[in-house]
């Protein structure tokens, strides 16, 4: 079962009931192509995602230098760690729910063009709609944490499962996916980097330890991020539409899609399913 229990942090009851807000083609995209969209963490709205804090890179500035440790290396790594989150971050992709009550500027924010809708689901409908997946993935509630003060981080994870104070009112549940492969680079490319690095490794090298210590580290950033840039956008999982869906919400200003919604749900064999107008619908 491609549902992965964390358990550094509590995923929310399963009778939790969370919403997801899109517009009318990423509903057709889940009803017919029966997937959820799960976009790359570093190009969602909030360039924040999935980084550091400002007080955790100042925490980095301002670390020591070991005792009998080499100052330059201890810069390189300084200056490389914060780069280095950034760019593993691109492994890791998200699927956003709301534990929020029905809200005009999510309505707004996310399904404001012609044919809004929001599913309506449960924490147990999100891990049984994901059952055949070929990927383990999370459902953890999103922390809101003031950047500028320490933040106690149990796991890795807890970088992609939090955010700023700012975004509170979302009150978001995230589905998150880890794909490291969807980084890798081609045989030839990733070869030649293991030989650079292990050239700089052989002490037969005419270089002092040191030096031969930062060309590695070098080698590694250079690897690393060129893994990285080969990152994809984001990645479809396949999900049953049966087990997602318990009721869909018109958006306010697309009451007159309510037919069209309506006959869609009927084509798509979900029987059960309740569409209704949003609560917020103008007269």
């Amino acid at each position: 079962m491609p549902y992965e229990n964390d358990p550094n942090f509590a995923t929310p009851p399963d009778d939790t009931i969370v919403w997801r807000y899109m517009d009318f083609v990423k509903f057709v995209d889940v009803l017919l192509g029966k997937r959820l969209w799960f976009r790359r963490m570093d190009l969602h709205d909030d360039k924040r995602e999935g980084l550091l804090t400002d007080y955790e890179i100042a925490e980095i500035k301002d670390a020591p230098l070991p005792e009998h440790g080499d100052e330059r290396i201890h810069d390189a790594v300084k200056r490389a760690l914060p780069k280095s989150f950034e760019l593993v971050r691109r492994r890791n992709f998200i699927c956003c729910w709301t534990v929020a009550e029905e809200s005009m500027a999510m309505w707004d924010l996310y399904a404001g063009s012609a044919g809004g809708v929001a599913v309506r689901s449960t924490i147990r409908g999100l891990k049984d709609s994901i059952a055949a997946a070929p990927d383990a993935v999370n459902i953890l509630p999103v922390r809101y944490v003031d950047w500028l003060n320490p933040d106690k981080l149990a796991t890795l994870t807890g970088m992609y499962a939090r955010k700023h104070l700012a975004f509170r009112h979302e009150g978001e549940i995230r589905m998150i996916v880890c794909r490291p492969e969807s980084c890798e680079l081609p045989p030839d490319q990733e070869q030649q980097f293991t030989d650079l690095a292990d050239y700089f490794a052989n002490e037969s090298v005419k270089a002092s330890p040191e030096i031969r210590k930062t060309w590695h580290h070098v080698l590694k950033i250079a690897r690393d991020q060129a893994r990285e840039e080969r990152g994809q956008p984001g990645l479809h999982l396949p999900t049953d539409p049966r087990r997602l869906v318990d009721e869909v919400i018109v958006a306010p200003h697309s009451k007159n899609w309510l037919e069209a919604i309506d006959h869609l749900i009927e084509r798509c064999d979900l029987s059960g399913v309740t569409v209704r107008p949003s609560q917020l619908s103008y007269v």
